[in-house]
């Protein structure tokens, strides 16, 4: 897991006196925490850490930081592109390429299920 900065682990006050800030996690090329009023809804950014959202066009997506199905769906995306990277790498972009456009063509295919039990049966 990715480590956090020492000034990055805890939450703190709302400037304008509302109450505790509320954390949003952002993993963009290492892991911070954006916070934000639940109050006035403003959101306090630590130096750099606009430059980093815009870097990762992440300003049109200030809201969703703190909703819990896109980070889950960002996750998983991350999780998808790690996978693919190392998998690519691996293989080699060339059969990478070619597997990829096959699992494209079987993924839209009714008769998927028979089309992996095959592939399945030919690997042992």
């Amino acid at each position: 897991m990715p480590s956090i900065p020492p000034d990055d682990v805890r939450t703190g006050l709302c400037p304008w006196g509302h109450g505790i800030l509320i954390r949003a996690r952002v993993q963009v090329d290492r892991v911070f925490h954006l916070e934000r009023c639940s109050a006035c809804r403003g959101v306090w950014l630590d130096k750099g850490e606009w430059q980093r959202l815009a870097a990762a066009e992440f300003l049109d997506h200030l809201d969703d930081l703190w909703d819990p199905d896109w980070q889950k769906r960002q996750r998983e995306a991350h999780s998808r592109h790690e996978i693919e990277s190392a998998l690519r790498e691996r293989l080699g972009t060339d059969v990478f390429e070619a597997l990829a456009k096959v699992v494209d063509e079987i993924s839209k295919h009714p008769a998927r299920a028979q089309v992996l039990a095959w592939i399945n049966e030919r690997m042992r």
